[in-house]
């Protein structure tokens, strides 16, 4: 910020990065200290490397341009951060079973992760379902949404080191959590039932990458990982860099998996909320916001010019 210098948000549903702990010794300058070190101690190094779960919260193709995204620019030394979605279940494992291939769920967070750090302060609320109604007063037009479902994004967060790098990125990372308020009302009234759906519906949403969406409810499902992960980063924007500064010092860049957060951040703007204390008509709105979104495109000069 003080030399004048944009920051990139990337928002991807997938990022695959790999394995981390020889990639940032390999760009910190320091593998071949390791390999001497563990070769003094008698302890292979390529069986170190196997103990490290690999984060494979995306496929070969757009999960692994935008882990290249992340790098790169980390290289050039250009401030950058990832939004995602924190999985439980990532890209699958293969399993050769009798004979036959076989898709078992890939838990990589079943040993702990020691890259993430987790963010539980600054979790955000992510609404869903409801109505919507529209009030009309002296300060312009307010937006009251009721009988919504909450469901809690909490952020984690890795870093990304470029090769000799005095600027890493960083990749946060979503998690859905249901709320930890126990609702006494329903429990009272016998609705235990609704109170696990609800649980395991808000959880769903980061349980498993790219669900089937040959049936209505997967299809359901994989808009609201969409919804969940633009509502959450845009909220995550706002509330760090206050609302006027989002249009002046940050450069989003959207994937073909999170088209909704420019509709997502222009409804905030044009609705006056606690963390974006505007009020334009949609006619100011649209073209402020748009313009701070790069064309979806695999083609990094779009939003590298904006530096």
């Amino acid at each position: 910020e003080k030399r004048g210098l944009k920051k990139l948000c990337y928002l991807s549903a997938e990022f695959l990065m790999g394995r981390a702990l020889v990639n940032n010794m390999i760009n910190l300058g320091l593998l071949e200290e390791y390999r001497a070190v563990m070769a003094e101690i008698g302890y292979p190094f390529e069986k170190l490397e196997e103990q490290e779960n690999e984060a494979a919260l995306g496929n070969g193709g757009l999960g692994r341009l935008a882990a290249c995204f992340l790098d790169s620019l980390s290289t050039l030394n250009m401030p950058v951060t990832g939004y995602g979605i924190r999985y439980e279940y990532g890209m699958f494992c293969q399993r050769i079973v009798e004979g036959q291939q076989t898709e078992v769920p890939d838990d990589w967070t079943a040993q702990g992760d020691i890259w993430e750090i987790e963010r539980r302060a600054e979790q955000l609320e992510v609404h869903f379902d409801g109505t919507i109604e529209e009030v009309w007063t002296d300060n312009g037009l307010t937006i009251v949404h009721k009988n919504y479902q909450t469901v809690m994004a909490v952020p984690y967060d890795m870093p990304v080191i470029g090769y000799d790098s005095h600027v890493p990125a960083t990749l946060r990372l979503g998690g859905a959590e249901c709320p930890a308020v126990f609702d006494l009302h329903s429990f009272n009234k016998g609705d235990f039932v609704c109170m696990l759906q609800q649980k395991e519906l808000a959880e769903s949403i980061s349980k498993v990458l790219y669900p089937k969406d040959d049936h209505i409810i997967g299809r359901m499902l994989r808009l609201r990982q969409y919804y969940f992960l633009a509502s959450a980063t845009m909220q995550c924007l706002v509330r760090e860099h206050r609302c006027c500064r989002v249009f002046t010092r940050l450069c989003l860049k959207l994937t073909n998996a999170s088209d909704n957060g420019c509709s997502k951040l222009i409804r905030m703007t044009v609705t006056r909320q606690p963390t974006c204390q505007l009020s334009l008509t949609t006619r100011f709105a649209q073209p402020i916001c748009v313009l701070r979104f790069a064309a979806r495109s695999t083609v990094s000069r779009s939003f590298t010019a904006e530096f």
